[in-house]
């Protein structure tokens, strides 16, 4: 049957009017997506920490990851993350690694400008910091000299203690899974069998690999949550082996507790959909003061 003009330009239209509302949709869900990135939230959850003296219960921790100063990110986006992180009032800030974002080929002052901001942390028992696989991509030594200029320590596979009511806290910095040494075993040395410990690694496949260790409570980084993720199918991309287990968020396996930072940059691309950038602030418990649920 043939089709009268009028009846043809209506369909035409009505193909337009589609077409056109479906591309407003996408741009529109887009922009959306850009300006997530721009907005990070303070994730708060109370975590119990095996052999933690009842004294410090109560402690505050701070955590800061995948921050990528460069393609996508300023140091005034890192600036928006530490002024969140101050304030929580820590007593402790833990930076997760990956701090750069395509810096190769800029000069120190590039790599100051990324670690600057982290300056002006403000916490009790201090700052610690641990490598990502893009600092060492970008230039690990650059980040080595920024980390120096503003006092912060840059574990890799090294402990750090520290002073806390009613004993000590030993600090775990893992080296990059990917790019650092393998030398795991010298940075558990030394530590008395109970002493409250948290390991950081930038990978959370490490929380896989390190299983058989006393690990307590390991904090990782590097997935960014995924950046994208789809009701009904999850994450898009998570640049890891054990990301799909581990994307984000809290974990238990046996005796160890895993925590997975949605970190507060982006890399490849500049969007993040139903995964926004967080802080993370962790209030620790002596074991049996935090509910099963709550924890």
């Amino acid at each position: 049957m043939d089709e009268r003009p009028d009846q043809r330009r209506t369909r035409r239209v009505t193909r337009r009017h589609i077409l056109g509302s479906g591309s407003l949709a996408v741009a529109a869900a887009l922009g959306l997506g850009y300006r997530s990135t721009k907005r990070p939230e303070t994730e708060f959850l109370d975590l119990p920490l095996p052999g933690l003296p009842a004294e410090a219960a109560g402690t505050t921790i701070a955590v800061l990851s995948d921050t990528h100063v460069g393609r996508f990110a300023t140091p005034d986006d890192v600036e928006r993350g530490v002024e969140l992180a101050n304030q929580a009032n820590p007593h402790l800030v833990l930076l997760l690694g990956d701090y750069c974002y395509g810096l190769g080929e800029r000069t120190q002052s590039a790599f100051d400008d990324a670690i600057r901001p982290f300056a002006r942390l403000r916490a009790t028992y201090g700052v610690v910091a641990i490598p990502g696989n893009h600092d060492y991509w970008d230039g690990i030594d650059r980040v080595r000299v920024a980390f120096n200029r503003v006092g912060i320590p840059l574990l890799t596979n090294q402990r750090y203690m520290v002073s806390i009511p009613g004993g000590e806290l030993a600090i775990v910095g893992l080296d990059d899974l990917w790019e650092g040494e393998r030398q795991v075993d010298r940075a558990f040395e030394g530590i008395p069998a109970g002493m409250p410990r948290i390991t950081l690694s930038h990978n959370p496949d490490r929380f896989v690999y390190e299983r058989h260790r006393d690990l307590s409570l390991m904090l990782a980084g590097h997935t960014h949550g995924g950046q994208i993720i789809l009701p009904g199918v999850g994450p898009l991309y998570v640049p890891c082996r054990y990301g799909w287990r581990y994307p984000m968020g809290h974990f238990r396996a046996g005796r160890n507790q895993l925590y997975v930072s949605r970190g507060l940059n982006c890399t490849i691309i500049p969007l993040r959909i139903h995964c926004p950038p967080e802080v993370t602030v962790i209030t620790l418990a002596a074991p049996g003061d935090v509910s099963p649920e709550a924890a």
